[in-house]
C-alpha cells in the first residue's frame, strides 16, 4: 500500500510546476512580509509572484501636496523607482512638512492647524488654529510610538538675536514666545511653586526638630531616640541641600558659559532655507553663514551664539543645511550648482565648525526643508550625501503603501509594471518633468570620490516640490 502511495507522490507534478495561475494565487493570499521569501523558492515561483518593495529601509522623498484624488509621489533612492500611492487620506490645499513612524504624515494647513494624517488608512488628526503661519519654519519631534497625539510640533520665525516668535504643539495646546503682545502661556510656575513647596517642607522640618530637641517633658529614652531621629533626618536634609546646592552651582557655571557665547547686541539673523534641529534638548536654527541660533524650551529662552561666526572663507556656498547625526550638528554646504559638498561638523567643545572627511558607514538626505542623516544605511548608500535629483526616468509604478509585520510596503497594484514609454499618462508625466540623461539612478555625492570635485548635474531632474521622509519605524 505504501508503494503505491509512493508512485502516486512521484507521478505527481513537483511543486517548481505549479500553473502559473495557481502561484499567483497563492501569492496574492500571502502578506508582503512573507512574499518576499515566497519569491526564493524557486525562479518559477519568483516570476509569478508579485513584487513588494520595502518603503521604510531608508528616506524617501515625498511630493510635499496630495493630490484632489489621492494620489501621493515617492522617490525611493536606494530602489530608483518612482510609487505613485493611492491613499484614503485627503488634505487639500495642505503642506507636508514631516513624516512619524507608521506611515503617518504631517501637513500645514491653510487654516493654520497642523493635521497628523496616515497614508494608510486615512485617519487624520488636526490640532487648534494657531495664531501665526507666514515666514516660521517648522519640524516634528516625533517619538516613534506612531501616535500622533504623542508627536510635538516645532515652528520659529527668527529675524535678529532678539528677535524670534516660536510656537509648538504640545499633543493638547499651543505654546507661545516671542510677542508680548500676545496672551503668552508658555511660562510655566509649576517648577517654582514645587521649589517654594520643597523649602516650606524643609523649614517645617527644621522648626519641628527645634521643638523635639527643646520639649522638657520628654524622658531621657524617648529624648535619646528621638535625638537619634532627627539626628538622621537632618543629615539626611543636609545631604540633600548639599546636592541641590551642587546642582545649582553646576547649572549656573553652565549658565555663565552659555551667556559668555551668546551675542549681546542685535543683529540680523537669516535663517537658512532648513528646519530646525532638536539636538541634546534644545532646537538649533542655522544662520546662513554659519552661526547659531538656539532656543531652549524649558527655560523659554532664545540667543544667538557668539560661535561659531560663520563657516569660514574657505567653504564658499550658495545654500547651508542642518542635520543631527549620531548625537553630532552637522551642516551640508552646497554649491551654486550643487557641488562641491562640504560636511561639517560642530565642535561643541570649541564651538567651532570642522570639515568632515568621511561619514564612515553614515549617509546624509539633504537639499530640501527636512534634512536626515542615516547611520546604517545599505552599504551601497554609505558615505555619500544625497539631493533631491536623479538621472534618467526611473520605473514609475501605481501602488499602495501596506503595513506588515511592523514595517511598510509599498505594494502595486498591477501585476505588469509599464515602461513609461508603453504607458501614456506616465510618459506624459515625465515629459512634463523634463527627465533625460545617459545615467540612471539617484544623484549622490560620495565624500571621499568626489571631495572637492564639481560633480557632472546636467541632465539630472531637480524634485523642487519634493521633501526627505521616513515612512518607517527604522531611526535614521
Amino acid at each position: 500500500m505504501a508503494s503505491n502511495d509512493e508512485e502516486e507522490n512521484n507521478r505527481q507534478p513537483p511543486w517548481s510546476q505549479l500553473l502559473p495561475e495557481l502561484v499567483s494565487m497563492i501569492c496574492h493570499q500571502l502578506s508582503p512580509m512573507d512574499v518576499p521569501r515566497f519569491r526564493a523558492v524557486c525562479k518559477h515561483w519568483n516570476s509569478c509572484a508579485f513584487p513588494v518593495y520595502p518603503a521604510d529601509s531608508t528616506p524617501i522623498l515625498i511630493s510635499n501636496t496630495i493630490s484632489d484624488s489621492g494620489l501621493i509621489r515617492c522617490y525611493s533612492p536606494y530602489l530608483n523607482k518612482m510609487f505613485i500611492v493611492r491613499t484614503p487620506l485627503r488634505a487639500p490645499e495642505s503642506r507636508i512638512f514631516s513624516a512619524a513612524a507608521n506611515g503617518w504624515i504631517i501637513l500645514r494647513r491653510p487654516d493654520k492647524t497642523v493635521m497628523f494624517g496616515s497614508l494608510l488608512d486615512g485617519s487624520a488628526f488636526e490640532t487648534t488654529e494657531s495664531k501665526y503661519d507666514d515666514g516660521y519654519f517648522w519640524t516634528s519631534n516625533e517619538e516613534g510610538t506612531g501616535h500622533p497625539e504623542q508627536c510635538g510640533v516645532f515652528g520659529i520665525f527668527a529675524t535678529s538675536t532678539y528677535n524670534a516668535k516660536v510656537q509648538s504643539w504640545n499633543g493638547e495646546r499651543w505654546k507661545y514666545f516671542g510677542d508680548s503682545s500676545d496672551d503668552d502661556d508658555s511660562s510655566d510656575d509649576s517648577n517654582a511653586n514645587s521649589d517654594s513647596d520643597y523649602d516650606s517642607d524643609s523649614d517645617s522640618g527644621s522648626g519641628m526638630g527645634s521643638d523635639l530637641d527643646s520639649d522638657p517633658n520628654s524622658n531621657s529614652e524617648s529624648d535619646t531616640d528621638n535625638d537619634k531621629e532627627d539626628d538622621a533626618e537632618e543629615e539626611e536634609e543636609n545631604m540633600e541641600l548639599r546636592l541641590e546646592l551642587e546642582e545649582k552651582k553646576v547649572e549656573e557655571e553652565e549658565m555663565e558659559d552659555e551667556e559668555d557665547n551668546v551675542v549681546s547686541e542685535v543683529r540680523g539673523f537669516t535663517m537658512s532655507y532648513c528646519s530646525p534641529v532638536l539636538h541634546k534638548g534644545l532646537w538649533y536654527c542655522l544662520e546662513e553663514g554659519g552661526s547659531l541660533g538656539v532656543y531652549d524650551p524649558k527655560r523659554i529662552n532664545w540667543s544667538v551664539l557668539r560661535k561659531p561666526a560663520s563657516f569660514g572663507p574657505e567653504f564658499p556656498h550658495k545654500n547651508c543645511y542642518l542635520v543631527e547625526s549620531s548625537q553630532e550638528l552637522l551642516a551640508v554646504l552646497t554649491g551654486r550648482n550643487g557641488t562641491p559638498i562640504h560636511v561639517l561638523k560642530l565642535k561643541e567643545k570649541e564651538m567651532i565648525w570642522e570639515r568632515m572627511d568621511s561619514l564612515g558607514s553614515r549617509a546624509i538626505f539633504t537639499g530640501t526643508l527636512a534634512s536626515l542623516s542615516m547611520a546604517k544605511p545599505p552599504k551601497a548608500m554609505a558615505n555619500k550625501v544625497y539631493l533631491p535629483k536623479f538621472y534618467g526616468r526611473p520605473q514609475i509604478i501605481p501602488a499602495k503603501l501596506t503595513a506588515s509585520g511592523g514595517r511598510l510596503f509599498f505594494v502595486p497594484e498591477q501585476k505588469e509594471m509599464q515602461h513609461p514609454s508603453s504607458n501614456n499618462s506616465v510618459h506624459n508625466f515625465m515629459r512634463d518633468h523634463d527627465t533625460c540623461g545617459h545615467k540612471d539612478g539617484a544623484w549622490c555625492y560620495d565624500l571621499e570620490l568626489d571631495s572637492g570635485v564639481d560633480k557632472e548635474i546636467s541632465g539630472c531632474k531637480n524634485m523642487l516640490q519634493y521633501i526627505w521622509v521616513h515612512l518607517g519605524l527604522a531611526s535614521p
